[in-house]
């Protein structure tokens, strides 16, 4: 049935409208004998096959003598209003409607916002298939306009939100390579090829992780202001240096230390060697580095409109006397993505299957698929035919197309990496995705006090592993931070069994509960850190340090906890202090819920006798601590445990907790989390209290005082039992004695 017909008929007769499509019988070709009425009734397979064919062919006389569908841009690969977590976009689909009679190329056109400039993509006429590429300049929502010139158009929307406050970062530098060193004159055409080709390695991984079924993850790049990457252009060097000597003179070269150094930061650099004979390797010291050379970067794309062309390059590149086989502008521009690609590999520790590679770096559709290419373009080269693929081009991506060298690519094959090899990757911390750390700005400005070290505080970013989360932090304040210094719950409790978790002075402990994390940090700064206060999701610590300086408050997000800290440190005080937050993990599994606080029954207290010989010369003071419900103790404490011991409600500690003069410098407040109750106090003693610790139902403070007293004493509640008051006495300087008072829980 030709596509002007009417209506399609059988045998002569006119069939009604209203006829359903299997009824109709295509009626090009003279009728056939049925043979199924000389065939055994038992036998229905091949009337059923032909009745397949009768409806198949019906169907298409009837589609062919219905007007023509309007033609509609359909996007595949991705969903209206996906959020992007990188700028460079890949839409892929289909134009339904086309018609075979089109005549010409067609091109698709796509154009952000509203936006001057355009850019077009080929469009196989004959399936309707493009792959089209948009670059979103700004972060937040967009809208793409996709149109065919007098065929049909549309509008797609995404949203771009950039990897948040990431502190794994991957940078590019590009470096000249010379014969004559005095030529030292910077290449931008070269450095923009390496900015935007960055940008391509981005946008393929995240679609290659899409294709190993996973989510589009992918790196982190450094942005400069106008939306595309930064590279550093380092300065030239002598082709004929050596492997070893580069990797030393780049890395003092990317080493930028002192106050301009990124606070926090992690990088792995990557630099792009121009004419350099295929160097290439990584180093992961204290610089993560790789190095990549290319002698062919005139291959390269430099923006969108040259994406295409370089894809479908088939010009030969010329070759050195030792190669055996020649290779082409557009094989070689995806091979050297491929080896980037993998040396970025090298650099994340992570090593991806030569298998896998094998698709990102043939553009001819009789060999492996090149995965890459199909990202690029709709088009694959035909290897045997000398042919020129295109013949002109223009800056925004048209091309004339020269169809008897080139064919439709139809698939982009199978995954591009083995799953292990992707989840390995997507698993490492250098690919972003929405759980991963995130960092909050430091506060403080870090001068005046010599220069600045960036400090490392461990845990760096989360693992699996619960003994591996936060579980102390010790300052050292007076009227300033002095220094921060973090533990894990591992080392804590390594520190708890030694004896070594111990403070004196200004030293000043807080210990987190099993299931207890911080939250919010506030912080008082200027040219330093004066001081902060803990916030966690059962209480607020004392106010740590003095007062000057602007407030700041380090909030993680809802459902995410403080993990780690960052800052520098000067001569005298922490210059900067930030944090790093991950999401909530669920509650131990191990802990048992918290109990309701019950209020104390004095009727039923029994004593333990205080420790300590209260030698000190002066007049002492015999104290006694019960209150309805103990809330926190303060320990004062230097060398030894000093004068006065106290025991605060919980309203006391709440009302304490927000106001800096309530305690001095070396007040130690350990404060009972709900339900929390003191069990056993240990007592290291002589002629007064040398050092105390206290042991709850949840956890073990540290040692408060610094002394080794001769004697030393463990008060412990029998089974069934709490501390729910203290006694002692108080001399002119130092607590002479400590003893405790215990009840039976719940009464």
């Amino acid at each position: 049935m030709l596509a002007g017909d009417s209506t399609p008929s059988t045998e002569g007769q006119r069939l009604p409208r209203t006829l359903p499509p299997t009824s109709l019988v295509f009626s090009r070709h003279p009728p056939r004998q049925r043979l199924a009425r000389t065939m055994p009734t038992t036998h229905e397979g091949p009337t059923r096959h032909r009745r397949a064919s009768r409806d198949r062919r019906a169907r298409s006389a009837l589609r062919s003598s219905l007007p023509p569908a309007a033609s509609d841009i359909v996007v595949q690969n991705l969903r209206e209003d996906e959020v992007l977590s990188y700028p460079l976009v890949l839409l892929e689909g289909i134009v339904t409607g086309l018609t075979t009679e089109q005549e010409g190329d067609l091109f698709l056109e796509t154009r952000v916002d509203q936006q001057s400039s355009s850019t077009l993509w080929p469009v196989v006429t004959r399936s309707g298939r493009f792959k089209a590429f948009v670059l979103l300049s700004a972060p937040g929502k967009v809208t793409v306009t996709l149109q065919i010139a007098g065929v049909c158009e549309r509008v797609f929307r995404l949203a771009y939100a950039p990897p948040i406050a990431t502190p794994f970062v991957v940078k590019f530098h590009y470096l000249k390579t010379l014969d004559d060193p005095g030529d030292d004159t910077p290449d931008a055409t070269a450095a923009q090829k390496v900015r935007f080709n960055a940008l391509v390695l981005q946008m393929a991984v995240a679609e290659m992780m899409h294709s190993a079924r996973l989510p589009r993850r992918t790196f982190a790049l450094e942005f400069a202001a106008d939306g595309l990457p930064e590279v550093t252009q380092l300065p030239s060097q002598p082709r004929s240096v050596q492997a070893q000597e580069l990797f030393e003179v780049m890395q003092h070269e990317i080493e930028t230390p002192g106050p301009d150094a990124p606070c926090g930061m992690e990088f792995k650099h990557l630099v792009v060697l121009d004419r350099a004979r295929s160097k290439s390797g990584t180093r992961n010291s204290d610089v993560a580095l790789g190095l990549f050379g290319s002698n062919e970067m005139h291959t390269w794309p430099a923006h969108l409109g040259e994406l295409s062309a370089c894809c479908l390059n088939n010009e030969e590149v010329a070759q050195a006397a030792t190669r055996a086989k020649p290779t082409t502008f557009g094989a070689k521009f995806t091979a050297d993505l491929g080896e980037l690609l993998q040396v970025l590999g090298r650099t994340f520790e992570i090593s991806i299957p030569k298998s896998g590679l094998s698709r990102l770096l043939c553009i001819y559709e009789t060999k492996p698929r090149n995965v890459l290419n199909r990202l690029r373009s709709t088009y694959g080269t035909k290897s045997r035919l000398k042919l020129e693929t295109f013949h002109q081009t223009t800056d925004n991506g048209w091309l004339k197309l020269n169809h008897d060298a080139i064919r439709e690519v139809k698939t982009r094959g199978g995954a591009p990496w083995h799953d292990k090899a992707a989840q390995l990757l997507s698993d490492c911390a250098w690919i972003w995705s929405p759980d991963s750390v995130r960092m909050l700005e430091p506060v403080g400005l870090g001068q005046d006090d010599g220069d600045q070290a960036a400090f490392e505080i461990t845990p760096d970013y989360p693992t699996s592993d619960r003994g591996e989360d936060l579980g102390a932090i010790e300052l050292t304040v007076e009227q300033h931070l002095d220094e921060l210094i973090t533990y894990t719950r591992t080392e804590l409790s390594e520190m708890e069994r030694d004896g070594t978790l111990r403070t004196e002075g200004d030293s000043q402990w807080f210990v987190l509960g099993e299931d207890e994390y911080l939250a919010r940090v506030d912080v008082r700064a200027g040219c330093w850190v004066h001081g902060l206060q803990l916030h966690t999701n059962f209480r607020s610590s004392r106010w740590f340090g003095g007062t000057r300086g602007e407030l700041r408050t380090l909030q993680a997000p809802d459902g995410w906890r403080v993990c780690s800290f960052y800052g520098t440190e000067g001569d005298s005080y922490v210059g900067r202090l930030g944090v790093r937050c991950v999401p909530l993990s669920p509650p131990s599994s191990s802990s048992p819920p918290l109990p309701k606080q019950i209020p104390q029954a004095a009727k039923s207290a029994k004593f333990f006798e205080a420790v300590g010989k209260a030698f000190e010369h002066g007049p002492k003071t015999r104290f006694l601590a019960m209150p309805d419900t103990i809330g926190a103790v303060v320990v004062r404490c230097g060398i030894y445990v000093e004068s006065p011991f106290r025991v605060l409600t919980p309203a006391e500690v709440t009302a304490g907790a927000g106001d800096p003069e309530t305690y001095r410098p070396n007040d130690n407040v350990f404060e009972l989390l709900p339900g929390e109750q003191f069990v056993k106090i240990e007592v290291s003693s002589g002629h007064w209290l040398d050092a105390v610790r206290f042991t709850t139902t949840l956890r073990v403070s540290p040692w408060y005082g610094g002394g080794n007293g001769v004697n030393a004493t463990v008060l412990e509640c029998p089974a069934g039992t709490h501390i729910c008051g203290f006694h002692g006495t108080h001399g002119k300087n130092y607590v002479g004695a400590l003893g405790v008072v215990y009840c039976a829980d719940g009464g």
